[in-house]
C-alpha cells in the first residue's frame, strides 16, 4: 500500500495577556503567562471561546505541566463556570483534544500561593474547518483540514501529478503534520514548497 495523508493548519501569534474572549476560525494559540518560563503564584485567568453557530470549539494541547494537585486547568461546556466541567487538569499530562458539545467554551487557570511550573500550550479552533481536500488538487483558505493522497488509503495510481495550494491570513504560518507517508522510494515524490511574492521555495522533497 502506497499513500501519504497530512493534516495542515494555520497558526496566528499567540492569545496576550491572562484571559480574554477569542473567536475561532482562524485557530490560535493560547499559553500560560510567561511560557514557556514558569507562571507565576496566584494565577487566576480565564479564556472564553466562541466560534459560529452549529460548530464545536476544540482545544488541542502541545504541553501542560502544573504543580500536581494544586495548580489547575478546568474546562467547561460552555461560556461559564456553572455549565458542565469537561476537564480539571492538574500534574504533567500527556493529552489528546478536547472538544466542547455546544459552539463557547471557558478555560480557567488558577495557581496557588507557592511552587510553579512551566505551563500549558494549546490551540483552539472550530472543528467545522477541518475539512477533507480535493483528491488531486485544489486551492486551500481554511484553518485546517486533512490532505490525502488520490485514492487513499489504497494505492495511488500511475502518473499522478497532483498541487494543492494552502492560503492562510497574513501573519499566519502553515504546519503540515505527517500522520502516515509511504511512496515509492527514489521514483515518487512530494515537493513542499514556501510561496511569497518572489515565487516558490522548495523547502523538502
Amino acid at each position: 500500500m502506497l499513500f501519504i495523508i497530512s493534516s495542515y493548519t494555520a497558526t496566528p501569534t499567540s492569545a496576550p495577556g491572562c484571559g480574554g474572549t477569542l473567536v475561532a476560525p482562524p485557530v490560535g494559540t493560547v499559553t500560560s503567562p510567561n511560557y514557556p518560563n514558569d507562571y507565576g503564584n496566584d494565577e487566576n485567568c480565564e479564556w472564553t471561546f466562541t466560534v459560529s453557530e452549529g460548530s464545536s470549539v476544540r482545544l488541542t494541547f502541545h504541553s501542560l505541566n502544573l504543580e500536581d494537585g494544586y495548580d489547575f486547568v478546568k474546562i467547561y461546556d460552555g461560556d461559564s463556570v456553572d455549565v458542565t466541567l469537561l476537564q480539571s487538569l492538574t500534574g504533567a499530562l500527556s493529552l489528546k483534544s478536547i472538544t466542547s458539545t455546544s459552539n463557547q467554551m471557558l478555560v480557567r487557570f488558577t495557581s496557588d500561593s507557592s511552587i510553579t511550573a512551566q505551563g500549558f500550550r494549546f490551540i483552539y479552533s472550530d472543528i467545522w474547518t477541518e475539512i477533507t481536500a480535493p483528491s488531486c488538487e485544489g486551492t486551500l483558505t481554511p484553518a485546517g483540514g486533512t490532505v490525502s493522497s488520490p485514492n487513499y488509503p489504497s494505492h495511488y495510481g500511475t502518473e499522478e501529478t497532483c498541487e494543492w495550494l494552502i492560503t492562510v491570513a497574513a501573519g499566519s504560518t502553515i504546519r503540515l503534520l505527517f500522520d502516515s507517508f509511504n511512496t515509492e522510494e527514489n521514483y515518487d515524490f512530494l515537493y513542499i514548497y514556501d510561496r511569497d511574492n518572489e515565487g516558490p521555495t522548495q523547502m523538502q522533497r
